[in-house]
């Protein structure tokens, strides 16, 4: 980016990126408004989220072990798979939880 002339910079209107730090220094440094032009791709966003869930999900299991509540026993897969992509073999097993709460029919 810092080969590019300062005037065709500040024509940039968005970047699409992953979330990796020296792109993001770059892009600060080199394109004037940077936080309103950048666009983090799906792919790297969803891990990171996916990863957040995970990390809680565990925690909580944890806590909920040390009074031999079992509740989210096996259930990992359930919350790292959106609804509809839930392997078959895995559908119907919720453990009594209603992870799917909120369709796009009842909201």
């Amino acid at each position: 980016l810092g080969k590019l002339a300062p005037r065709c910079r500040a024509k940039i209107e968005s970047i699409a990126m992953d979330m990796w730090d020296p792109y993001l220094a770059s892009i600060r440094k080199h394109v004037p408004q940077s936080e309103e032009k950048v666009v983090f791709d799906r792919y790297h966003l969803m891990t990171h989220m996916v990863k957040a869930v995970d990390e809680v999900r565990k925690a909580e299991h944890r806590e909920l072990m040390q009074s031999a509540d079992e509740r989210l026993k096996g259930t990992k897969y359930l919350w790292l798979y959106s609804k509809e992509n839930l392997p078959r073999e895995k559908r119907g097993r919720c453990g009594g939880l209603n992870l799917y709460p909120v369709t796009h029919k009842n909201v």
